[in-house]
């Protein structure tokens, strides 16, 4: 739903046009009220550094955290967990913006664990309380919780957090 969104510009939820340009959008961030819990990326990832999409872009990442200043942004990211990458989001949430790292499924969790960032996880159809490699693991209260929010809950928000945030994968 949200890439058809993307390819068509509209936000058919509430009827707006996308903004796709990267420095209103860091504008609009930063007038965010202080303290406004906001997601970025609800598809795609953080910026890349020039066609790699495998490596983030620092210029930008700077601009998102600067913009979020004072703000409780978070997202997830898929990115190869590389030194360079690793140390641009370890400075990214040091600095006020959580981000994520996601993992495909608890081995891949045991494996990010060693960064000392926090995690996403997809667990499976069964939630767990940790990973074989001991790594403890929330499931999330908006998947098991009638009427919890992400609004409400704000765990991926967090990012000194001993648990990885696990969540049920779709059937």
């Amino acid at each position: 739903m949200v890439w058809d969104e993307v390819n068509t510009g509209i936000n058919t939820r509430w009827k707006t046009e996308f903004e796709n340009n990267w420095t209103a959008i860091m504008k609009k961030i930063a007038r965010f009220p202080t303290g406004q819990l906001w997601r970025h990326n609800q598809a795609g990832d953080l910026p890349n550094r020039g066609g790699d999409n495998e490596t983030i872009d620092p210029v930008k990442l700077a601009q998102l955290v600067k913009a979020n200043r004072k703000k409780n942004g978070f997202t997830y990211t898929h990115k190869p967990d590389t030194a360079e990458n690793i140390a641009l989001i370890k400075s990214a949430n040091q600095n006020g913006f959580t981000i994520n790292l996601s993992a495909n499924d608890p081995a891949h969790a045991d494996s990010l664990a060693r960064h000392g960032l926090p995690i996403a996880v997809v667990v499976g159809l069964t939630p767990i309380k940790k990973t074989a490699g001991g790594l403890p693991v929330t499931m999330c209260p908006a998947q098991r919780m009638a009427g919890m929010t992400c609004a409400a809950c704000k765990l991926c928000a967090k990012p000194n957090r001993r648990a990885a945030v696990g969540f049920l994968q779709h059937k």
